[in-house]
């Protein structure tokens, strides 16, 4: 096991130390500044903070890999009903997942979520099926 050494620097508080102007404000600031990069960089977290969930930490996979794995993964034997049940799954999980994705995809800007309102709101003027947005 190889030991690694990390050296904390941050040319702003050190500036802040030394300066003729340094409150106690700066000071707590500056420390406690200081103290959550280090806990962020040890990879500690507070104790009242939960953990971070691995939804946002980590990516999902594409829809063709999750189909993939349906498809051969070896999470089950290659025949048989247990791989039946992952096929039916899969079918049953793929679109909800896309319709998800797009909807995610919509939600990640501003200026798409205005143009799909004024969208559904010219179609169901123009098509009295459609219930309007407001």
């Amino acid at each position: 096991m190889t030991d690694v050494t990390t050296e904390l620097v941050n040319p702003t508080i050190s500036d802040t130390a030394n300066s003729q102007h340094h409150t106690a404000a700066d000071s707590s600031a500056a420390t406690y500044a200081t103290s959550a990069r280090m806990r962020a960089r040890e990879g500690e977290r507070p104790w009242w903070l939960p953990p971070t969930p691995k939804v946002i930490t980590h990516t999902r996979p594409s829809l063709a890999e999750s189909w993939r794995y349906a498809m051969t993964g070896e999470q089950c034997p290659p025949e048989g009903p247990a791989r039946y049940v992952m096929w039916a799954w899969a079918f049953a999980q793929i679109p909800a997942r896309a319709l998800n994705a797009y909807i995610d995809w919509v939600l990640e800007h501003l200026s798409r979520v205005v143009v799909v309102w004024v969208l559904w709101a010219v179609l169901s003027m123009v098509f009295p099926q459609i219930p309007h947005p407001w």
